[in-house]
């Protein structure tokens, strides 16, 4: 059996070696810039735009704007309630909108993602409206789990979930259209934006739309402001605790802030994660779970941008283990990230690794929504759409002393939080 897997993932690879995702690119006059992939294999057309833009970009006059505009954006002059099927993400420094239509009516995304440019509704009694009742929706889940958006409140210097009322009634209250008018003139424009388009298409019948569409969109003239200027790092190893009416069993949130980390380290960190917490044959799963049962499951999300960014792991307590504190759950996990900034890693366990690695690759990569995502990705994050062929090739460059060294760098500064039933 060993050796049938051993031959399969040797075949893998050179498949996957063997295999370039092509692609062009190019950029319209007013800034927009456009990544083609063409794959003719079913009729389907992946298209997506990324806004350089995200939390991090407001401040105390347009706070809320990245969740106002997710709502608006679906709230143009011409869009109607049946157009209203884009899926969407907000990170950090970007917003992603995305969607899959058939290849004879991907020309309606074109249309969509034009309109999401040029003709949006910004009323300011409709807003109050919404944001009223949006208030008291957020208001009810005030005590509710909510890790990412803890994680990122640490991240951007705000409080744990105590001044989330009062924030937001001082934004509802003080809301003037012209400054998010001016916040959407500045980012959710042509020149601050990537339009992916992947799947079966021809290449001239498809830049005659985008020109169609796209072309006359006028660039953002405004200055965009510097991020992150007003948001200074926490102290390092601070503990909240957090009461929340929707959980039974006490919880853990470890968030090691990650800030600084090179581009050249990203691929690191991502082998870092998978090695502590990415499969059954984990340090995490084997150690804590499976031989401790301190708890049922352990997740990690790693929170990327390009001046903050974040790992953080989430735990409940195994309920049948009344012997054991969510202290000693806690202090678990951060002693297999201290285990391995001082002992370096095995040779069987990074090879397993790396050929989990490979194959994540090829399966992600077997979906044109995902590969438009990662085109979109590496000229946005790192200004190269070509490392999309060069990610196995990196990960390989990777060496065991690496992944100590990153460890060791990185994973110091540390904010605990933990999640207790309110009763």
């Amino acid at each position: 059996m060993k050796k049938h897997l051993l031959i399969f993932l040797m075949l893998s690879s050179s498949f996957l070696f063997s295999q370039n995702i092509n692609f062009e690119e190019y950029d319209l006059d007013n800034g927009l810039h456009v990544i083609l992939h063409i794959d003719n294999t079913a009729p389907v057309v992946a298209i997506s735009v990324s806004y350089n833009v995200g939390i991090a970009d407001e401040d105390s006059i347009t706070y809320g704007a990245s969740s106002l505009f997710n709502r608006l954006l679906y709230n143009t002059k011409n869009i109607g309630k049946n157009n209203l099927d884009n899926s969407n993400l907000i990170y950090l420094d970007k917003n992603y909108y995305s969607n899959t239509y058939s290849s004879n009516k991907y020309e309606k995304g074109l249309w969509l993602e034009s309109e999401r440019m040029t003709h949006l509704v910004i009323d300011t009694l409709k807003i109050r409206m919404d944001s009223t009742v949006n208030l008291y929706i957020q208001k009810k889940d005030t005590n509710k789990l909510d890790f990412k958006k803890n994680a990122i409140n640490y991240l951007l210097n705000k409080d744990i979930l105590n001044n989330f009322e009062n924030d937001s009634l001082r934004y509802y209250n003080s809301f003037e259209a012209e400054h998010f008018i001016e916040f959407y003139n500045t980012y959710y424009t042509p020149s601050n934006a990537v339009l992916t388009i992947s799947g079966d298409i021809n290449s001239e019948s498809a830049k005659s739309k985008i020109e169609h569409y796209f072309g006359d969109l006028k660039k953002s003239y405004s200055k965009k402001k510097n991020k992150y200027n007003k948001n200074k790092y926490k102290p390092i190893n601070t503990i909240d605790t957090v009461f929340c009416d929707d959980i039974n069993s006490p919880a853990v949130q470890i968030i090691f802030n990650v800030s600084g980390i090179k581009k050249s380290e990203l691929k690191t960190i991502v082998l870092i994660e998978e090695l502590l917490n990415g499969s059954m044959h984990s340090r995490i799963y084997e150690d804590i779970i499976a031989k401790e049962k301190l708890a049922t499951e352990i997740n990690s999300v790693f929170l990327y941008s390009k001046e903050k960014s974040a790992i953080y792991f989430t735990a409940s307590l195994h309920r049948t283990n009344i012997n054991k504190s969510i202290e000693d759950l806690s202090k678990s996990i951060i002693h297999e990230v201290e285990k391995l900034q001082n002992i370096k890693v095995f040779s069987n366990e990074y090879e397993t690794l790396l050929n989990k690695i490979e194959l994540d690759y090829i399966n992600k990569n077997r979906n044109i929504e995902n590969i438009a995502e990662t085109l979109s990705n590496k000229y946005v994050i790192f200004n190269n759409t070509h490392l999309i062929n060069k990610d196995i090739s990196d990960f390989r460059k990777i060496s065991k002393q690496d992944i100590k060294n990153v460890a060791s760098k990185y994973f110091n500064e540390i904010k605990i939080i933990y999640y207790l039933p309110s009763e």
